[in-house]
């Protein structure tokens, strides 16, 4: 009888212990699973991030190219402007060497 106990006893501990055994395997598996599911996560995160800098990139490149086109467009209106007033300046120039060479003709000829 206590042979059997004894038989029984080390039966039910192997059991326990084959238990025990399942349920730390099913335990590491569930961490390595949950550690797994995290770094995907972050995977995908980083991804994600990634993607939202190269629109962020994307949408400041197109700014700034709208931006020089506006200061291309500026620019030329102000080089037309600029060469107005030169042309202005010019004719201005002109009319004055003209009055100032009639006023000098007449006065030559008031002399005579």
């Amino acid at each position: 009888l206590a042979e059997r106990v004894n038989q029984e006893r080390t039966r039910l501990e192997a059991i326990m212990h084959a238990e025990v055994e399942e349920t730390k395997r099913k335990i590491t598996e569930e961490i390595q699973k949950k550690k797994d599911e995290q770094e995907a996560l972050e995977k995908e995160g980083d991804a994600e991030k990634k993607a939202e800098e190269e629109r962020n990139r994307e949408e400041q490149a197109k700014l700034l190219e709208e931006q020089a086109q506006r200061d291309e467009e500026r620019l030329k209106e102000l080089e037309c402007k600029q060469q107005e007033q030169r042309k202005l300046q010019e004719e201005r120039k002109a009319e004055d060497a003209k009055k100032a060479a009639e006023k000098s003709r007449l006065l030559n000829t008031a002399g005579q």
